[in-house]
């Protein structure tokens, strides 16, 4: 991802046509270099993460539920959305 603020955000959570999928608590921002992901070209200026699945009180209020109106715009290709909790 270019992920600019994105490193202050404490969740990511996974999307598939509106429905969440997955969420997680990265514990670490890499950059996007083979160093830390093997087998992948290099991206600079792009990141990415390690982490594990949220904690389980989290991971249930979310998993199944549908992504805010206001995060999914029409035609929007890009996969990455910012959000402040609601």
């Amino acid at each position: 991802w270019k992920v600019g603020g994105v490193l202050r955000f404490i969740f990511i959570v996974v999307h598939f046509r509106g429905l969440v999928v997955g969420v997680f608590r990265p514990y670490a921002w890499l950059e996007g270099t083979p160093k830390y992901f093997p087998g992948r070209l290099p991206a600079p200026g792009r990141w990415g993460s390690h982490g594990v699945v949220a904690e389980r009180a989290i991971y249930d209020a979310n998993f199944g539920t549908r992504v805010p109106a206001q995060y999914r715009k029409p035609g929007a290709q890009d996969p990455v959305r910012y959000c402040e909790p609601v």
